[in-house]
């Protein structure tokens, strides 16, 4: 074999190899995803419902609906079922007010027995991406601490009896101070 050949076959193994290491040393955890995952489709904070629907277009929507939340903001909701959240499935509910997106609320059921074990097994996973609640009890835990950028929050809920099912939500805020108010 050529000598020039050779060198090049090994430079292009060593090349390799290297490159293997480096993607095995960057290897995600798939036990607790990284932040970003409860942004399905890498949606965007504060993006308008007509762009987040073509985001979403691969998912068959439940519902669309209108409502006044208790602070007096229009919000408009589009619900979806099946979307993974951390290797699992859950109802989705992406709530918009005029400044856009602000809240991406993911819904599981579960069998009151199991109810207070998977709200502790999500605080837990939570906790393992984002930190300690800043505040929790036996039923709702929060992050307030910014967990997601500048004035954001993260809430946890036992739903006890919601919609006659029992389970967790799990809902990631923006801010949405600004947000038109109904009349």
């Amino acid at each position: 074999m050529d000598k020039k050949l050779k060198h090049y076959y090994i430079k292009c193994f060593i090349s390799f190899f290297v490159c293997f290491l480096m993607l095995i040393g960057c290897e995600k955890n798939n036990d607790i995803s990284i932040s970003d995952d409860y942004s399905v489709n890498k949606i965007e904070f504060y993006s308008d419902a007509d762009t987040v629907k073509e985001l979403m277009k691969k998912y068959d929507i439940v519902s669309e609906s209108e409502e006044v939340s208790y602070s007096g903001q229009i919000q408009t909701l589009l619900e979806y079922n099946n979307i993974m959240l951390y290797d699992e499935k859950w109802d989705l509910t992406l709530c918009f007010t005029s400044l856009g997106l602000i809240g991406f609320n993911y819904r599981s059921h579960c069998s009151p027995d199991n109810l207070d074990q998977e709200y502790q097994k999500w605080i837990n996973k939570i906790s393992g991406i984002y930190g300690e609640p800043s505040s929790s009890d036996d039923y709702i835990s929060e992050w307030s601490n910014n967990p997601l950028g500048e004035k954001t929050s993260i809430l946890i809920m036992q739903l006890t009896g919601y919609e006659s099912e029992n389970g967790i939500q799990i809902s990631f805020f923006a801010d949405d101070t600004d947000s038109e108010i109904s009349e």
